[in-house]
């Protein structure tokens, strides 16, 4: 098995002891905490809503590093920031600046990585910053469009890991329903990815698994990954259960078999009517993503934009 780096995301929207409690679990397991400032605190249709979750994600960022240092907790975590073209992005390198002296962050993650001109723009803005790596996300068809560029300025600069973002690529695709997990059309992109980095010498970070508790599908999936990847390969997740049950895969599970998935119009049409009825329903959004907790499924907020496009475009 090839799975050398597992990855747990971790929103920052959450009070600083449980923050502290999984950091400190994550290290115990050697599982990579990545503490999120982006994505999970995006709430569709609501900047207001969402400066001021980033705003306090930036203080409990601060408050937790400022505890562990007190304490000689000496966690070793990541840090996923905002995109260059926002006004968070500028918050972000503000505090980054001042809490310089209490960290060194294990990877910086560097969201919607378009072109060579954005990760210069990272690399220039982070620069006095204490990090071991950079790890590049590829969310968009412009990335694959300006890859070689792109990897042109990481092997200048050392970066050799890629993370594929399949919410945000397909999304931004316009392609409707964003695939399942064992969809064929996610695994086609990941072998042109594959194909496209690996040759290169870098290193891919799958996107993470959407069902909170079916470990086996999401093992078996791992080891489909482990049997069309030639190098060492990393794995992201959304909790510590599913990071977990990841973490010991000597005993591989039966590949997972990619599904030709194919939808009617009228099949679309309720996939999207239904995401958006359960984005709307009468909860107060706190996080940018929902959970079906009848099956515990996770929903990250680019199916509901898609969805709503593509009700716009179809109706």
């Amino acid at each position: 098995m090839k799975l050398n780096r597992i990855y747990q995301y971790i929103s920052l929207n959450q009070e600083v002891p449980k923050i502290l409690q999984t950091l400190k679990k994550c290290q115990k397991a050697s599982i990579i905490p990545i503490l999120d400032l982006e994505d999970s605190l995006q709430i569709p249709f609501d900047p207001e809503k969402t400066a001021v979750l980033k705003a306090r994600a930036r203080k409990i960022l601060k408050t937790v590093l400022q505890i562990a240092k007190e304490q000689d907790l000496k966690i070793k975590t990541s840090l996923r920031i905002n995109a260059t073209d926002t006004v968070e992005f500028v918050n972000d390198i503000e505090l980054l600046k001042e809490i310089n002296p209490l960290i060194t962050w294990g990877s910086l993650f560097l969201p919607k990585v378009h072109s060579a001109e954005i990760l210069k723009e990272y690399i220039n803005a982070l620069d006095g910053i204490n990090y071991e790596e950079m790890v590049v996300m590829a969310e968009s068809q412009a990335f694959f469009d300006n890859y070689k560029e792109i990897i042109t300025i990481c092997k200048g600069e050392k970066i050799d890991k890629i993370h594929f973002g399949h919410w945000d690529y397909f999304y931004d695709a316009r392609a409707f329903p964003i695939p399942l997990p064992d969809d064929k059309k996610l695994w086609d992109k990941v072998s042109q990815l594959l194909e496209m980095i690996e040759p290169e010498g870098f290193h891919y970070i799958r996107t993470p698994f959407c069902f909170l508790f079916r470990h086996d599908e999401f093992k078996s999936l791992i080891t489909y990954l482990d049997g069309i990847t030639s190098v060492p390969f990393g794995a992201s997740t959304l909790s510590f259960s599913q990071a977990l049950a990841i973490c010991k895969l000597n005993d591989k599970a039966p590949p997972a078999c990619p599904v030709d998935y194919s939808f009617t119009g009228e099949e679309q049409l309720k996939i999207a009517n239904d995401l958006v009825e359960f984005f709307n329903r009468t909860v107060s959004p706190e996080y940018s993503f929902n959970i079906d907790t009848s099956i515990y499924r996770f929903y990250a907020p680019h199916e509901y934009l898609n969805a709503l496009d593509f009700l716009k475009r179809n109706t």
